[in-house]
């Protein structure tokens, strides 16, 4: 089963189906969350301030019950809605805590690129329509969270001397950087390819916001930036601005996150 895994890598989305890393058995039923039924997990419980800083985490082995299984729709129309249930009101809190942490990641270097992705529309396995996926709350509250968790266990591996697999991306060339300010001087926007790159190539996002250049600005940075790897040692990761970065919050779909649950647990 882990050989099988290993050679595929990662799950495999092709148009409306999917190749899983891991038979469905595990992918679709016992490693995955099931309202009202007892799962055996990795858990990252972090303690996070008022100005999205984390002040303390706890890395353990858990079992969790899921009381409500929610979709990012269903979510989405709670966190816009009036309502007052518990429910509602533990997502709100969750919600502000992502605006904390996106706000901290964002003042600290990381790029906001606002490419939205695209969706295949399928009528009996035949494509009818392409559209973009509107970006909600929801997603931002549950990516957030993710990148905290990576973030928090790739410091924690790191700090434990344990080896590990890190998730990194360098900093963009610099023959890229004088072909990018080149780009933005004929646009007539002013960039500094010195300094602080990362907050630089921010302002130059923010400053065409909302105009009819901006997916054509957000697409040039994105291709002028070096791609991700994985590597044995945590070199940091330019786009998202963390010194520390791993991939742990997708073990059923990615073998590199197994890797890392691995290496978690031999710590523990």
């Amino acid at each position: 089963l882990d050989r099988e895994a290993l050679k595929r890598g990662t799950s495999c989305y092709l148009g409306n189906n999917v190749i899983p890393m891991l038979p469905e058995i595990l992918s679709n039923d016992l490693c995955s969350l099931r309202e009202g039924v007892d799962r055996l997990t990795m858990s990252v419980e972090m303690n996070i301030d008022r100005h999205g800083a984390v002040r303390g985490q706890r890395l353990t082995r858990g079992r969790i019950r899921v009381d409500r299984r929610l979709t990012y729709n269903g979510a989405d129309e709670i966190l816009s809605g009036g309502d007052a249930s518990p429910l509602a009101e533990k997502l709100r809190t969750m919600y502000e805590c992502a605006l904390l942490l996106h706000g901290r990641r964002v003042s600290q270097g990381s790029l906001e690129l606002n490419l939205t992705d695209q969706s295949l529309v399928y009528e009996n396995n035949v494509v009818t329509d392409i559209k973009y996926v509107e970006r909600l709350k929801s997603h931002l509250l549950v990516e957030e969270c993710m990148l905290c968790a990576n973030v928090t266990v790739s410091r924690f591996i790191r700090e434990n001397g344990a080896p590990s697999l890190y998730r990194n991306h360098e900093p963009v060339s610099s023959d890229s950087l004088v072909a990018l300010k080149e780009f933005l001087r004929q646009l007539g926007i002013p960039f500094k390819a010195a300094g602080n790159v990362a907050m630089n190539l921010q302002k130059v996002l923010s400053q065409v916001a909302g105009s009819e250049i901006e997916h054509v600005v957000n697409m040039v940075i994105l291709k002028s930036m070096m791609q991700a790897y994985y590597g044995a040692f945590p070199e940091g990761h330019f786009g998202l601005g963390f010194k520390d970065y791993t991939h742990f919050t997708s073990p059923i779909r990615r073998y590199p996150d197994l890797i890392v649950h691995r290496c978690l647990k031999s710590i523990l």
